[in-house]
């Protein structure tokens, strides 16, 4: 099943064309990520290699506009220029280096997630497979006033070490955590508890820490 998933991914186009300022705006409201490649010369070398990253992603939309008005209206001075949109923590950041394929992927990926992520059972794949081999797990009650400065604390260090470590959070008060707190043999009596993961290619280490929250 996943040949013929990869074939059509593949096979369709890797961005969306954005014509004008409507098609734009609607793009990025609609997409908690939205990436966005303005060039002014069509079919340049900038906006090829933007779409072969589109190529190489999953779950993010890239789109590309070559409208002088969607320039204008976003305030693009460049003849090329990449913005990620997205709905949450910095709202809007602009790609500063010259476009390589191995840069602006890399961009792309380590902005196109929030710096803290917040556990659910469908994010399994995306945390223990995708690009980061080492993460931090906190337990807590989100909800609870107490437990407030912890996760801004831990939101802080997550923003500084986001080329490195996968920050997790696991809101005990909102998400069934049954299984990972098997899987790293966390009791609930332990909450509020962090772990960390080192993620090799078959296997998966477990750091306790020896003290308490």
């Amino acid at each position: 099943p996943c040949l013929p998933r990869l074939v059509t991914r593949k096979s369709a186009p890797s961005t969306v064309d954005l014509a004008d300022v409507d098609v734009g705006k609607a793009f990025i409201e609609e997409n908690n990520v939205a990436v966005v490649g303005f060039f002014k010369n069509k079919d340049c070398d900038e906006e090829k290699i933007f779409k072969r990253v589109g190529y190489s992603l999953e779950g993010v939309k890239l789109g590309v506009t070559n409208s002088d008005e969607l320039f204008k209206y976003l305030n693009v001075a460049e003849e090329s220029a990449v913005i990620l949109f997205r709905k949450f923590e910095d709202a809007q950041l602009k790609f500063d280096k010259a476009i390589d394929f191995k840069s602006l992927k890399q961009f792309i990926q380590l902005n196109s997630a929030p710096h803290l992520v917040k556990y659910t059972e469908e994010e399994w794949k995306t945390i223990f497979h995708g690009k980061y081999g080492q993460h931090f797990f906190l337990w807590i009650n989100e909800k609870d006033e107490e437990n407030k400065e912890v996760i801004a604390a831990m939101r802080t260090v997550a923003k500084e070490f986001k080329e490195d470590i996968m920050f997790v959070l696991i809101a005990t008060d909102e998400v069934d955590h049954k299984l990972l707190s098997k899987f790293f043999g966390i009791d609930n009596s332990e909450i509020p508890a962090f772990r960390i993961s080192n993620t090799k290619t078959e296997n998966i280490y477990k750091y306790k820490t020896l003290e308490t929250l």
